[in-house]
């Protein structure tokens, strides 16, 4: 995960979008985040027809794998995960839900800027939101949005835009 956020922060770094097939990316993801987490129930969905997406393979399918390894991590009973694709005019819209453990409102805010802490030592060598920061910067990178939502049926839902275009709109 630092090591994508260095590469994204580099000053002559530009990510190079190549036109890529959502659904393989997806199975990529999915297929690799069942290796270490065979327990969790993935459910899929994606349009009937071909779906083209601009983007850079690899950087998606980390950031699939992040908010999937975050929801087994952090949603501590998770045991299902859906992931939802869809497009409308101008990008893709990619949803990632889990029934894993609802997330405090005050914490909302700040999943993606990096600065939560924990008071539990243990919990800081896990994890102190470096791969939600990642996940942020690879969306931006790709000209899109991320955001978190507790859902009123009680999952938790991860969703993200990749816009398309020829060259990243990051900086």
């Amino acid at each position: 995960n630092l090591l994508s956020i260095t590469r994204l922060n580099g000053e002559e770094m530009k990510i190079k979008k190549e036109p890529e097939i959502l659904e393989e990316v997806l199975s990529e993801a999915v297929f690799n985040f069942k290796k270490k987490s065979r327990d969790i129930d993935i459910s899929v969905s994606v349009p009937d027809t071909l779906f083209f997406v601009p983007m850079d393979a690899m950087l998606v399918e980390q950031l699939l794998i992040n908010l999937m390894d975050n929801a087994v991590s952090h949603g501590e009973n998770t045991t299902k995960i859906k992931i939802k694709a869809v497009s409308d005019d101008d990008s893709a819209i990619i949803t990632v839900l889990n029934n894993g453990k609802s997330i405090e409102q005050n914490t909302l805010r700040h999943l993606f800027d990096g600065s939560l802490q924990s008071d539990d030592a243990a919990a800081i060598t896990r994890s102190v939101g470096i791969g939600l920061l990642v996940c942020k910067t690879i969306v931006e990178a790709h000209g899109g949005q991320i955001y978190a939502e507790n859902l009123a049926d009680g999952w938790v839902s991860f969703t993200f835009t990749l816009k398309p275009g020829g060259e990243s709109n990051y900086y």
